[in-house]
């Protein structure tokens, strides 16, 4: 109804003067209103929203029509019933312009309003239509055309009367013969279809109507009804819509209606009976009795016979399911075949059904039903395509059925017989001449599907198809290449199944490469036979599954072919014009197997020979698996044998067989080193003089790429093979062979002649496609990568015997990979032990550098001259790249080849520096100055940047190992040193690699000045350091530079020292003092000022640089010191400290990174720390730790990092750490060290005072931090410590252990961070010095069991829960007679960490919204399970800890395992009977579905949160309410859910079990009747009434979780004992 209709409806209420509901029906009845306008008028009585009425009248109406619904709704569906009666009646039109059943307002009306009819739920369409609905069906779709509207609304009415109504499914079922026509019209409408949302809601109106039509189907008791339902007009069409809608919900739901109507299980029968035997059974039957079935057989021959193409097509399409449901019937009514049937559509009526059938009738009627539809497919004039591929579904469908097919166990009597007659049949009359002749690839691949389908019905499908077969395999168009392939592979399968390999071998070995007359030439074709998949997966299965008899015949099989082949040739050369073979072209050019064209060559014989190579190439080196004994590998060396003299005498001196030659020779060759053959054709043929002049092309350069791949491989072989002769002819063990050198010499020529080939062909940079490896597999292709690979792989023996210009080469295409980002070899650790290969990476380098350059740049003399540089020449090839221009922008070189550079410096610097050659350093040295001054500056910003860090990490790697390389730069240090540190401030990472150069080149200069009295290393070195200190001074806003600085002169401090007494003795040193002396008292009063300067403001100016400063000032100091030769520190070092021991008060209140440094200088280098002086810094430190906390750590300056590790000496500076990590680290413990025991335990006193008063609102507890550094100070002291000192803090650590313990778990209550809480008690558990007392353990289980319980969410949960089983287990190790008193706390811990790996039964989200208070109530590791693998692993080794003591051989205790001094083994004993039984009694309760309390209530008078989420019982058992309330608030009911849960996940379960062996293997008898108590008890404690509602369960009740959970928890518990005894070292005690 449109909107215009409708906003009429005013106007027809004004001019019909409609003011009452009585004038609304006569106006619907009786007037002579138009029907549109009053179908209008009926749409706004129902609904008036749709209308405007600003007067009202038409709402008031629909207000106060009494039953307005069913008044329109009679009115609406009468005035329907009429129009299709006349429209049936005399085609009368109706008076108006609308047919209300023809509109799709009128049918959205009626629908809309059964809707509303409907509010209950409950409607009878037949009381509020009061009518015949199908007819409106039926009718509605009776037009010629429909439009996609319309035949919505109709499918909308449709499903609302069968799928909402109560009665409407029932009273369609009534009209059996409407819904047949309405099946047929709504068909009919889809092909028909006006667009494709109309095509939609037909498909699910086809659907609906499909299902009602099987209900009917199978409730009718007389089947003719449902034979009658599928005339020829229904029955077309339902089969045209199978063949032409593939798949989808809707084609199964039509296939079983036709299924339940055409196969009725009574009528299978009847269609039995005419299949079976049309004379003699038919005698005792009526005529009329069959003739219903052979109409519908009629039908479908007629519908196969059509003339239209295309509906014959669909057709077809159809046959193969039809077929399929008829076989479905046809199990069901056969008794030995009814089990298996794959269908419930008829089991209602096999009850009821007096007939049953034998099984051979039902395997001949069925096979009969095949052989039908089969002929009437083969006959049908259809295109040969479609043809095959309904052929094929419908061949697939018989055959593979599990109740009928090839497979079945029935007894089908003489049926196997006329089964392979018809495959037989099939495959000579179907698939072999489209094999011989096919028109297309489509065809092809078709064709080779149907063999794949008769290979899974019979192994002889290969033998029956035969030549043809192998022949169309030869030559392949790439569209159908996928098939063949895999149908290739399932007949290698097959045929492997059926010992049938030898067969596969015959006709491939026979197969011939033909030329297919019709076959486009546009197609490209590919030899399948050669391709890798199918010659790997033949390797393969003749490897392991044929037998070795099998082997040989197959071999001498081969053999044979090989003569005749040889012999064929040989006819065919003498009844041409002279020799055959010299006329022949050759067939190698365009490659082998995939990608090699197959007619490429004319003439066949080549392509056979080809084929035949490759065969007994995969078949010799897959056969030596099955040679496993001696006398096995004895015969098949002999049929190795004689195949080489085959092959040899067929093949030798024929140009156009050299590949083929090679291969045979190679493979076979391979195939009698694998075993071990030792017969004389085997050492004759691997001789290099026979190798060279009869196998080895003579002309490598003119070789196809193939054969030269192939020749690389015989050469390595033969020199592997020559390397054994010799070494066995130089120990004595072996006669020496008189042409031992000449076989050396040509050995090494034809070594060096295929590299050299290798490397210098074009074709190997193009072949790089992945090699696996076998011989008969290299193709065009992948050429070039078989080559390197057999290279790589044999490099030792390459560079052994090639010559220096060939390991030169190699060398080069190494160098020039790793420019290109293939590092393979340099990541082997073996490349780097071939010696031969050492003096050519450092030219092969340079030049590539070289090539690289000129490539990218041009011309640059500087660059060229790297070619040429040598150790006397460094110096200036490096003073040329520091002084040259730089004629270039950085935009030079693109990005992508700038990542050249950085791959080929990156490869560089894989090589360790101990491999380059000494004299060879230098020229790597200068390779890397090139890079970082040179090349970097044509490169992008940031590749440049990255050369720059890798060029400077391997000048650093040359420097340190080689420390003379670095006089290239004594002439132009102070320039070079410039550079690098301006520079460096630009990254992070330069910084870093500039540091650690600057640092060796700094310590070498200074080790040649001062161990070796060089004069101008010791100048340019002082000369160096005075620069730098100049700068340092200059750049006060430079930190990053200062950094630099501090990094040279600490490592001439650290030289210094090392060398002290040279230094002394040496003619510098007085130029070195007054250096140091000058630059110390410049620097003290710097920080004397700045010093003076935080007395006026919190952080001093520069503060930073002040750092550098100071770290500057220590190392002169130490220089200093070092030339005095005394051991005391500088004077001037020793006025900073006074001066800084002074004023730690103003030093204390400033927040500066100088500040800091000037107290870590004060921790570790004053000579002596008073004790007021230790504890003014350290409550210095902790206020700084507690602001430094408050504000989430940022990153220690690195400026105060580089200090403190200079002052360390340590070599280099590490990344940044925490800024209270670093200062807890490398302040507190040092100053903790240094501490006088006086004032040791008043700090450690103070600090626990503060851990136990801690607010909970502290973010971050350092208090508990600083108690871990008191500890580690007593315990783990640096080497040198005074031991007095350390005794006496120890002893003072374990006075006050429950100090420590009760500040623990006040901290924990408290929110500490449980981490560091763990971390202390770990810390005092592991230490062997540490003696627990029974308090202190039952105080640590305390700690441990607090933290378990806390309602916190720590951030590692899984690290948390390791470290608690970690402490567990020490606790548990060392101090197991202390552990005794605590038994009641560590059973409740070992309980209570199971529950870590609970799946929940309600989703977290859930129980977070129903039971907020319960959320945040509930403990962390149940809050947060289950947990990962790791955890259970961890709680397993908990109880293996817990259990270890007990497990030894022997009853008696005196033999039982003592792990600790002091323990006793009785009181192990009764500790594990104590606890052992609870434990298991846990797991068991908790799989075993009894880890639920009865509910709490809601009332708050009875319950409350603390009897929620409190620790009941054996097990953590929290229980869940959610309450249910009414709209108005008021409460209806409690609804009870309890929440439960198991440890569901296999894995965890499976780590979970060592531990619960562990616990079996050491359970007493007394333990076992404790367990069984606890199990029993917990199943009968839930009520003491007897009475169980739902809110009640017992702990061995039955769970539904999983499979060992059905007998509750002890089944749980057998099952674990079960198994314990199946696959455990079972000790017999439990």
């Amino acid at each position: 109804m449109s909107k215009v209709e409708l906003q009429s409806v005013p106007q027809i209420v004004s001019e019909c003067g409609i003011k009452t509901t009585e004038d609304v029906t006569q106006t619907l009845w009786a007037s002579k209103l138009p029907l549109h306008k009053r179908a209008a008028l009926a749409w706004a009585v129902v609904d008036s929203s749709k209308v405007s009425d600003p007067s009202g009248t038409i709402a008031h109406l629909s207000a106060t029509l009494v039953r307005k619904n069913e008044l329109i709704i009679d009115w609406l569906f009468s005035t329907m019933l009429r129009e299709l009666k006349d429209a049936k009646g005399n085609g009368k039109k109706p008076a108006s312009r609308l047919a209300l059943y023809r509109d799709a307002g009128s049918i959205e009306l009626l629908t809309y309003i059964l809707q509303r009819m409907n509010g209950a739920g409950n409607l009878s369409v037949r009381t509020a239509l009061k009518g015949l609905a199908m007819s409106l069906f039926t009718g509605a779709f009776s037009a010629e055309s429909l439009e996609s509207e319309y035949i919505a609304s109709v499918v909308q009415l449709w499903l609302f009367v069968i799928n909402v109504s109560v009665d409407g499914l029932e009273d369609a079922m009534v009209h059996i013969d409407q819904l047949g026509k309405l099946m047929a019209l709504v068909i009919e409408h889809y092909f028909n279809g006006p667009d494709a949302l109309a095509s939609e809601w037909l498909l699910q109106m086809i659907g609906s109507v499909a299902s009602v039509l099987q209900t009917v189907c199978e409730s009718i008791p007389n089947p003719r009804k449902t034979l009658a339902l599928f005339d020829k007009r229904l029955l077309s069409l339902v089969l045209r819509f199978l063949g032409a809608e593939r798949q989808g919900a809707v084609r199964t739901a039509v296939l079983d209606m036709l299924h339940a109507g055409l196969f009725h299980v009574d009528i299978m029968f009847r269609f039995m009976m005419v299949m079976n035997d049309k004379t003699t059974r038919n005698q005792s039957l009526q005529a009329g009795e069959m003739s219903y079935v052979t109409e519908k057989l009629d039908f479908i021959r007629e519908c196969l016979t059509v003339d239209d193409g295309d509906l014959r097509a669909q057709y077809s399409a159809a046959m193969p399911d039809v077929l399929a449901r008829y076989l479905q019937a046809q199990a069901l009514i056969c008794p030995d075949t009814r089990t298996q049937a794959v269908t419930k559509i008829g089991l209602s009526a096999i009850a009821a059904t007096p007939l049953s059938v034998s099984g051979s009738e039902a395997a001949v009627a069925s096979f009969r039903m095949f052989t039908f539809i089969y002929d009437l497919l083969r006959g049908s004039a259809t295109r040969r395509a479609s043809l095959l591929e309904a052929v094929n579904d419908l061949v697939h469908t018989y055959y593979s059925d599990v109740c009928f097919g090839t497979t079945s166990n029935v007894d089908a009597g003489n049926i196997r017989a006329e089964q392979t007659k018809a495959l037989t049949e099939w495959l000579d009359g179907v698939i072999k001449p489209v094999l011989t002749n096919s028109e297309s690839a489509e065809e092809l691949a078709l064709a080779f599907n149907g063999v794949l389908l008769a290979l899974d019905a019979s192994s002889d499908t290969v033998q029956i198809l035969g030549q043809p077969l192998f022949e169309a395999l030869a030559a392949v168009p790439e569209e159908a290449s996928e098939t063949g392939t895999r149908l290739l592979c399932q007949m290698v399968s097959t045929l492997a199944r059926a010992r049938q390999l030898d067969v596969l071998l015959d006709l491939l070995s026979q197969a011939r490469v033909v030329a297919k007359p019709g076959c486009p030439s546009s197609l490209h074709k590919e030899n399948l036979l050669l391709s890798t998949e199918f010659q790997r997966k033949l390797s393969r299965t003749v490897s392991q599954s044929m037998p070795f008899t099998q082997v040989q015949v197959a071999m001498r099989m081969l053999t044979d072919q090989i003569a005749r082949l040889a012999s064929e040739a040989e006819h065919d050369g003498d009844n041409g014009n002279g020799d055959g073979r010299r006329n022949k072209k050759s067939r190698l050019s365009s490659g082998k197997g995939k990608g090699r064209s197959s007619s490429s060559s004319s003439d066949s014989s080549d392509a056979r020979a080809e084929l035949l190579a490759v065969t007994i190439s995969n078949f010799a080196l897959s056969g030596t698996a099955i040679a496993t004994t001696e006398q096995q590998r004895a015969q098949y060396c002999l049929s190795l044998g004689e195949s080489y003299r085959a092959f040899g005498s067929a093949f030798s001196g024929s140009s156009q067989h050299e590949w083929t030659f090679l291969l045979l020779h190679y493979s076979l060759i391979e195939a009698g080193s694998r075993l071990g053959c030792s017969d004389k054709w085997l050492a004759s043929s691997m001789h290099p003089l026979y190798v060279s002049k009869q196998i080895i092309p003579k002309r490598l350069a003119k070789c196809t790429p193939q054969q030269a791949a192939l020749s690389v491989a015989v050469a390595f072989q033969t020199a592997s093979h020559w390397i054994t002769v010799v070494a066995a002819a130089v120990a004595g063990i072996d006669a020496t062979d008189p042409r031992e050198q000449e076989g050396t010499e040509a050995v090494k020529e034809m070594v060096s002649n295929a590299v050299a080939n290798m490397l210098s062909s074009t074709s190997t940079a193009k072949g790089r496609e992945s090699w696996d490896g076998q011989p008969q597999t290299i193709c065009e292709a992948n050429c070039g990568h078989a080559q390197w690979e057999l290279l790589s792989s044999r490099l030792e023996l390459a560079c052994e015997f090639a010559s220096d210009e060939a390991i030169g080469a190699i060398a080069q295409r190494i160098v020039s990979q790793a420019a290109d980002g293939d590092h393979a070899l340099l990541l082997d650790a073996g490349f780097f032990e071939i010696k031969n290969m050492r003096p050519f990476l450092a030219p092969a380098l340079l030049k590539c550098a070289t090539d690289m350059f000129v490539g990218q740049v041009g011309q640059d003399p500087v660059v060229d001259k790297l070619a040429q540089v040598s150790h006397d020449s460094a110096g200036s090839v490096v003073d040329s790249i520091i002084k040259a221009d730089v004629p270039f922008s950085s935009s030079v070189v693109a990005s992508d080849a700038a990542a050249k550079w950085i791959s080929l410096v990156r490869g560089a610097l894989r090589i360790p520096a101990s491999y380059w050659p000494s004299e060879q350093l230098s020229s790597v040295f200068v390779f890397a100055m090139a890079a970082d001054w040179r090349i970097s500056r044509a490169l992008p910003a940031k590749e440049s940047l990255e050369l720059q860090v890798l060029s400077r990490s391997l000048l650093e790697r040359i420097v340190s190992h080689k420390p003379n390389t670095v006089m290239a730069l004594v002439s132009n240090a102070t320039a070079i040193v410039d550079r690098w540190t301006d520079n460096a401030v630009s990254s992070e990472l330069l910084a870093r690699a500039t540091r650690n150069l600057l640092d060796a080149i700094m310590a070498s200069l200074a080790q040649s000045g001062f161990s070796s009295g060089s004069k101008s290393t010791d100048s340019a070195c002082r000369k160096l350091c005075s620069h730098l200190l100049e700068k340092l001074a200059a750049n006060v806003d430079d930190s990053s530079s200062g950094i630099l600085v501090l990094e040279a002169i600490g490592a001439v401090a650290k030289i210094a020292k090392q060398h002290a007494r040279s230094l002394q003795a040496s003619e510098a040193s007085s130029k070195w003092a007054k250096l140091a002396k000058t630059w110390l008292k410049r620097i003290l009063s710097t920080i004397l000022e700045s010093i003076d300067s935080l007395r006026s403001s919190d952080a001093a100016k520069h503060d930073l640089h002040l750092v550098n400063y100071t770290g500057v000032f220590l190392c002169l100091g130490s220089l200093e010191s070092s030339i005095r030769g005394e051991e005391a520190q500088s004077k001037y070092v020793d006025s900073a400290f006074t001066r800084i021991a002074d004023s730690l008060d103003v030093i204390g209140r400033s927040k500066s990174a100088f500040s800091m440094g000037l107290i870590a200088s004060l921790i570790h280098l004053a000579p002596t720390l008073p004790s007021k002086t230790a504890t003014v810094i350290l409550a210095i430190l902790t206020r700084f730790l507690a602001q430094t906390s408050a504000s989430d750590s940022a990153k220690t300056p690195l400026a105060l990092q580089a200090l403190v590790y200079h002052i360390e000496s340590s070599k280099t500076v590490v990344e940044a750490d925490a800024e209270d990590v670093f200062v807890l680290r490398n302040m507190v413990e040092p100053l903790l060290y240094r501490m006088e025991s006086d004032a040791f335990e008043p700090a450690f006193v103070a600090t626990l005072r503060i851990a136990g008063t801690s607010s909970k609102s502290s973010k971050d507890s350092v208090a508990l931090r600083l108690i871990r550094s008191f500890i580690r100070t007593a315990y783990m002291p640096p080497r040198g410590s005074n031991d007095g000192a350390v005794s006496s803090k120890r002893k003072l650590v374990q006075r006050r252990l429950l100090a420590v313990m009760t500040t623990l778990q006040t901290a924990a209550s408290s929110g500490m961070p449980c981490a560091d809480i763990i971390s202390i008690l770990s810390e005092l558990a592991h230490e062997p010095s540490i003696r627990f007392k029974m308090q202190d353990v039952t105080q640590s289980l305390s700690v441990i069991s607090s933290i378990l319980m806390l309602p916190i969410r720590p951030e590692d949960p899984e690290a948390l829960f390791i470290s608690t089983c970690r402490l567990l287990g020490a606790i548990i190790r060392h101090f197991t007679d202390e552990v005794l008193g605590s038994v009641a706390i560590l059973s409740h811990i070992l309980r209570l960490l199971i529950h870590a790996f609970v799946v929940p039964a309600l989703p977290r989200a859930v129980l977070a919204a129903e039971t907020p208070e319960i959320s945040l109530s509930t403990p962390w590791i149940v809050a947060l399970a289950p947990l990962s693998d790791s955890c259970a692993e961890a709680y397993s080794r908990v109880l293996s800890t817990l259990t270890r003591s007990r497990r030894s051989e022997g009853d008696s205790s005196k033999e039982l395992v003592k792990l600790t001094k002091g323990t006793n083994t009785a009181n192990v004993t009764n500790l594990l009977s104590l606890i052992v039984p609870y434990v298991l009694a846990e797991y068991c309760i908790i799989q075993g579905g009894g880890a639920q309390s009865t509910v709490v209530s809601r009332d708050s008078r009875k319950s409350n949160v603390s009897d929620i989420s409190g620790f009941k019982g054996l097990s953590w058992r929290p229980s869940l309410v959610i309450e249910n309330t009414k709209g108005d608030g008021a409460p209806m009911h409690l609804q009870s859910i309890t929440m439960r849960g198991i440890i569901s996940s296999p894995s965890l379960r499976e780590a979970l079990l060592p531990g619960w062996y562990s616990l079996l293997d050491i359970i007493s008898e007394s333990d076992r009747s404790v367990l069984l108590g606890l199990l029993a008890a917990e199943s009968g404690s839930d009520s003491t009434d007897g009475s169980r509602g739902h809110a009640s369960y017992t702990y061995g009740g039955t769970s539904i979780f999983g499979p060992d959970r059905y007998g509750g928890a002890h089944e749980v518990l057998k099952s674990l004992y079960q198994s314990y005894s199946d696959f455990y070292k079972f000790k017999g005690d439990a």
